[in-house]
């Protein structure tokens, strides 16, 4: 709204009239409709219309804003005018996006592009992205390709080598999926890497090590198990702890420590993290066994800890 605001009144008058606002109401409190009369009294342009379509309406301008959108942003115009002309023309659809590529070098486009119409890209030019020198495009097609066909695979391995732990974590991970001969290969090319904060990296890595049969011992995988189970610990950033349940409870059911850590996530002061853990605790709770595992474990828990465990399972 301040944004077609100043597009409506222009910039000087915008400008006069934030500074009047700050000035007048420095220290106190203010109404909407007091801004709207300071704001007013900077411009002859009647703010009427203004308020109701931006303000008071119960239905957002989506054409008004689409056609600010398109005039102050080549980008944003060449992305709505593609995807008009590839539901509407009945040229092929990689031709149309080659003429839109070659003509703007936003990246912003060019992702948007690759996100969602890879699946209208030749293998040819998937290959020629791949082979770029711009990151941000790498990471896109290894982020939301679905599949890699089988021509693409010596061109995404070169992805788990890329600057970016996010692309490598995607290329490892489908990768793995993907060619399962050589699982163990991809496992070896990225050991020892933790990665981002959250250790995307290594909580992937252990992930996909203990579930390889054929990766080293059985001893060994044993040892990665622990390793990653360990993350959900509250001796760890609540990044990694996140994590570590998110990839965990994909396969596998929690034991009782980690069912602790994760009603100690529930109470935890960040309320991202708490939100998220909460979620999950929601889920185990609603299978009867892991409701009556957790009510027979609530007695090790803290009194915070306890209170919010018993109120959820009152719940059910």
């Amino acid at each position: 709204a301040l944004v077609m605001l100043r597009d409506q009144i222009g910039d000087q008058a915008f400008k006069n009239g934030i500074k009047r606002f700050l000035e007048t109401f420095e220290f106190s409190n203010a109404t909407v409709e007091e801004f709207l009369d300071i704001m007013q009294s900077e411009t002859p342009v009647d703010l009427g219309k203004f308020e109701d379509t931006w303000l008071r309406s119960t239905v957002f301008p989506l054409d008004l804003a689409r056609d600010y959108l398109k005039r102050e942003s080549g980008s944003l115009k060449a992305w709505y005018d593609i995807r008009w002309e590839l539901t509407a023309s009945n040229e092929k659809n990689e031709d149309i996006i080659k003429r839109y590529w070659e003509k703007t070098e936003s990246v912003f486009f060019r992702r948007q592009v690759l996100s969602k119409f890879y699946k209208s890209l030749s293998v040819p030019f998937i290959r020629e992205v791949l082979a770029s020198d711009d990151p941000e495009l790498r990471k896109t097609l290894a982020i939301h390709m679905d599949r890699i066909p089988s021509e693409l695979q010596l061109d995404f391995e070169t992805l788990i080598k890329d600057p970016s732990y996010v692309t490598r974590e995607n290329a490892l991970f489908k990768l793995w999926i993907y060619f399962p001969a050589k699982r163990a290969d991809y496992l070896e090319a990225t050991r020892g890497i933790y990665g981002l904060p959250s250790y995307n990296m290594r909580i992937l890595w252990l992930f996909l090590a203990v579930l390889t049969q054929d990766f080293e011992t059985m001893e060994q995988r044993n040892a990665y198990r622990e390793e990653l189970f360990g993350y959900t610990s509250d001796k760890y950033a609540f990044e990694i702890r996140q994590n570590a349940f998110s990839i965990i409870t994909e396969v596998f059911e929690l034991p009782e420590q980690n069912l602790r850590d994760l009603v100690n996530a529930s109470v935890h002061p960040v309320w991202q993290f708490r939100s998220f853990a909460r979620n999950l605790l929601d889920s185990i709770i609603k299978d009867d066994k892991q409701a009556q595992r957790l009510a027979g474990m609530a007695e090790k828990l803290n009194e915070e800890e306890q209170r919010y465990l018993l109120k959820q399972l009152e719940v059910k």
